[in-house]
């Protein structure tokens, strides 16, 4: 399943939020900012999902899914969702569940909006891949996949490659477990571990640069609490929950 979204929205504020959010959890995300580039660009296919203000310059967001729908034959339709502060005069506009795959209200707490686009392009092969990562954690004494903080801040591509095996989160202070992405950032880990009790956290090199001569390549180097640069140590996973 491709994990481009189009993002049809004219807020600034709205657009860094969205795509931000989104990108962090490993989708390729492509913005247009009225009506009619909207169309445009999800017409050229490979999305598979849009998300759509209602209020929109050019032409409305309901009228855009309208035309988007037209247009595109079933197989290549993405899932539209749209997304509106106004929900009452959309529902005016005609039959919102025959155009509109889910309507989000805005303002929506980032969480809603992840889940809902995780459940309407859901993908079988993450969800197994999912589940073996599961029961690796749990065999090793967690109850889960740790949810993780990356250092310095994973891009899509990264966040798509840890995703079955991290809990991937933007807030240091639920996060078990530090991932530092890039040896030459030793410098970003350290000044993560002098925000609040985040030196209490153990950390993971996935760089592999210090444990390459040593350790086997499927083995990263962890980090004990309060560590700043990567050096070997036991345990050899995150410390479990308690």
């Amino acid at each position: 399943m491709s994990r481009r979204i189009l993002l049809v929205e004219d807020d600034g504020v709205t657009v860094d939020v969205v795509a931000g959010l989104l990108a962090a959890k490993g989708f390729d995300v492509d913005v247009a900012t009225d009506g009619v580039s909207g169309v445009e660009k999800l017409c050229k296919g490979g999305y598979a999902l849009a998300l759509i203000d209602y209020h929109l310059p050019e032409i409305d967001g309901y009228a855009s899914a309208r035309v988007m729908g037209q247009m595109l034959i079933e197989s290549e339709r993405p899932k539209l969702v749209a997304l509106t502060a106004d929900p009452a005069s959309l529902k005016a506009r005609g039959d919102v569940a025959a155009v509109f795959d889910a309507l989000l209200p805005k303002p929506f707490e980032p969480k809603k909006l992840l889940a809902l686009v995780e459940e309407l392009i859901r993908d079988p092969g993450h969800e197994l891949a999912v589940d073996a990562a599961r029961q690796a954690w749990i065999g090793l004494g967690l109850f889960d996949r740790p949810r993780a903080f990356a250092v310095p801040p994973a891009t899509p591509a990264q966040a798509l490659a840890l995703r079955d095996y991290f809990e991937l989160v933007d807030d240091l202070r639920s996060a078990e477990a530090l991932l530092l992405l890039d040896a030459a950032r030793v410098d970003a880990l350290a000044a993560v571990r002098r925000q609040g009790a985040a030196h209490l956290i153990p950390a993971i090199d996935l760089t592999g640069a210090r444990a390459a001569s040593s350790t086997p390549r499927s083995a990263p180097t962890i980090l004990p609490p309060g560590a700043a640069s990567p050096t070997r140590c036991a345990p050899s996973a995150p410390a479990p929950r308690r």
